[in-house]
């Protein structure tokens, strides 16, 4: 091992990603070889932040083989996992996919003109009734770790950066996290964002896949 991969693998390990050194030694000959340390570390975490975690970190990083025999136990974790799917369990399918609507096929949101001719066909009380609860977010994610295990997950208390249009392939890293019948119970306090994505999962999924997605699951309730 050079003094190279040495010091990002120490680098990394301080951040509890334990990853394979062949991918390191991969991913080094990708970057400049004359960026200083603190060049090369923001280089290294964003390469990492976009892999494929079955790919770059070792099993080090794994839920335990039985997690789904677990029952209202604490694992300490930490673990690295990536997002591969959310589902918004506490929003309507219906309102999910007006929510949608909002947003073109590159999935910026559209402007306020097209928005508003959207709505041109609504009734005006619908539109100004502000009397109407606001829908509470409630998330529902499948968790991958590096050994290609998936795990549910399940928010206990609203997170900030959980959605239904994050990108799929983030990556976040998880302590002290209660298993509930194999299922993980998610809250601000046990949960770190890393950030990142796996571009291959995001390709035509947001807006237009996900709409998809709902449309489907919409039928398939209505059979």
């Amino acid at each position: 091992m050079n003094l190279r991969a040495e010091k990002v693998l120490k680098f990394l390990e301080s951040k509890f990603l334990y990853v394979h050194l062949n991918w390191v030694e991969e991913t080094l000959h990708q970057i400049d070889v004359s960026l200083n340390d603190k060049q090369l570390e923001q280089q290294i975490i964003q390469y990492l932040l976009n892999s494929d975690i079955k790919k770059s970190l070792t099993f080090q990083s794994c839920l335990p083989a039985d997690i789904f025999d677990k029952h209202n136990q604490v694992l300490p974790g930490p673990y690295c996992l990536q997002i591969i799917h959310v589902q918004d369990i506490g929003i309507s399918i219906f309102n999910q996919l007006e929510y949608l609507e909002q947003f073109d096929e590159s999935g910026t949101i559209k402007s306020y003109n097209v928005i508003w001719n959207n709505l041109s066909d609504i009734d005006d009380d619908e539109i100004l009734d502000t009397d109407k609860p606001a829908s509470k977010k409630f998330c529902k994610l499948l968790l991958e770790d590096s050994s290609g295990l998936c795990v549910w997950a399940i928010e206990h208390k609203p997170i900030k950066h959980i959605h239904i249009g994050i990108n799929l392939g983030t990556k976040i890293l998880l302590k002290n996290i209660l298993v509930l019948r194999g299922v993980l119970i998610l809250n601000p306090s046990n949960i770190t964002f890393l950030g990142g994505q796996i571009f291959e999962l995001n390709k035509n999924y947001f807006p237009s896949g996900l709409k998809n997605q709902l449309k489907s699951a919409l039928y398939n309730m209505n059979i």
